[in-house]
């Protein structure tokens, strides 16, 4: 009987550990959006985004509803042409029909500081998230050393994701 549940704790902890190696790091599905960009500036000016940073309407950031802080974006201004990479720091927009809110000084790269709202194409192009290869795999080790714990073979993770990054 003991040996069958620690068969049982074992096969369940490879099915967790073998999600999580291989789901992470998870970025949406999707990687380009098109839709209506806005700008926020001086009301947030100073304020704590959602990540905890100090909101700065000078820096090249910007508001997404999902993507993960520190995600960094391509937006092209459609109209124009314009575009500018910010680095996701925030929750919004709130406003319907919005995709992203960016910071004033991006809205000043794109040209939309007059209109305050405009038409773009946002794109994924990396991640400050993600960091180096050795930052990644060290994440993913604790990621997996973690759920690994729970079933009492604490460090089995980290075996399987070095098998896994050494091909």
């Amino acid at each position: 009987m003991v040996s069958m549940r620690l068969l049982y704790r074992g096969s369940v902890a490879a099915v967790f550990a073998s999600a999580v190696a291989f789901s992470w790091p998870s970025v949406s599905m999707a990687t380009s959006w098109e839709g209506m960009a806005s700008y926020y500036g001086d009301r947030f000016h100073g304020r704590r985004t959602a990540s905890g940073q100090r909101f700065n309407k000078q820096a090249l950031t910007a508001a997404h509803r999902t993507l993960k802080f520190g995600t960094r974006v391509k937006v092209t201004h459609k109209n124009n042409g314009r575009s500018v990479v910010v680095t996701i720091n925030d929750r919004g927009p709130y406003a319907r029909g919005r995709i992203i809110d960016v910071s004033e000084q991006a809205a000043r790269r794109l040209g939309m500081v007059r209109s305050g709202v405009a038409p773009v194409h946002i794109e994924v192009v990396g991640s400050k998230a993600t960091g180096s290869g050795s930052e990644t795999s060290r994440q993913a080790r604790k990621e997996v050393d973690a759920i690994w714990a729970l079933f009492g073979t604490r460090g089995a993770g980290s075996r399987l994701v070095n098998a896994r990054s050494s091909r």
